[in-house]
């Protein structure tokens, strides 16, 4: 199967990385990988492979937009999820660590052709490596997003890009304009989505998309940080199935509650690993 060319590059650095890691240190920090998204934004990300033949879940670990932040954001939930032998991902976004610069990134929170394209190529990176080898079940994704990466990940299960999903301080703005950037394989064919020529693309922007099929997410924000509070418990109600809506006290948004809770760590990786 000829590669597409974006990922190219990728192909090559991941192999020739990927080739060094028997090492124990690689075994649980991973390898850092470059490569170009479709529209021709060069991103980093660090790749923990699974080491066993039997195909493990992965998790995508979306860091928090903003000036300072990064993949290094994950640093306290990395090693505890590289001993659940899982695969691990975790990218910069565009315009953050070692990714290129991409413009505003207060614009980037509303657009569907930026951190959209981001999730999505690293998709279609997980998908190369299956094909090259690596032990992964690629039905079993669990994304963990902080701030309006957790507004991406929740939208990424309502197009069917993973199977859960736990959203930290997300914005409901941001679902509605996010999601018409990923790629639906939800199975829903209603040709609803915005963007399209359907009528029924219009819906009231504050209620959730309806072309959105959300389901196994768990909300997680404190009921002082308005209007991620209102907004996840509005998320949290229109999400099928088994879903959970926790509040902590305070006001921390994103990373700053992952930071400062050890209790919304552990429970981010218990409450995704039983649902794998």
């Amino acid at each position: 199967m000829k590669m597409p060319r974006h990922l190219s590059l990728l192909a090559f650095l991941a192999a020739a990385l990927l080739a060094g890691s028997g090492c124990s240190k690689s075994q649980v920090w991973g390898s850092l990988l470059f490569h170009t998204s479709p529209d021709g934004t060069e991103l980093a990300g660090t790749y923990l492979r699974p080491q066993g033949a039997e195909p493990v879940p992965v998790f995508i670990l979306l860091h928090q937009p903003g000036t300072a932040r990064n993949r290094n954001d994950f640093d306290a939930l990395w090693h505890p999820l590289s001993e659940q032998g899982v695969a691990l991902l975790a990218p910069d976004l565009r315009g953050h660590g070692e990714s290129a610069d991409a413009g505003d990134l207060g614009e980037l929170s509303h657009d569907p052709l930026g951190y959209p394209a981001d999730l999505s190529s690293w998709i279609r990176f997980l998908e190369y490596r299956l094909e090259e080898g690596d032990a992964l079940d690629l039905d079993r994704i669990a994304l963990i997003g902080l701030s309006t990466s957790g507004s991406l990940a929740a939208a990424a299960v309502g197009r069917g890009q993973a199977h859960c999903a736990v959203a930290v301080s997300a914005r409901l703005s941001e679902v509605n304009a996010l999601g018409p950037g990923l790629v639906d394989n939800s199975g829903d064919d209603d040709d609803s989505a915005a963007g399209d020529d359907d009528d029924s693309a219009a819906f009231d922007q504050d209620s959730v998309d309806p072309s959105l099929a959300m389901h196994t997410i768990r909300w997680i924000y404190t009921v002082s940080d308005e209007p991620s509070a209102s907004d996840s418990a509005l998320l949290g109600a229109a999400t099928s199935g088994d879903t959970e809506q926790v509040e902590f006290p305070g006001d921390l948004h994103g990373v700053d509650l992952l930071w400062n809770s050890d209790e919304a760590k552990d429970s981010m990786i218990g409450w995704c690993l039983s649902r794998l």
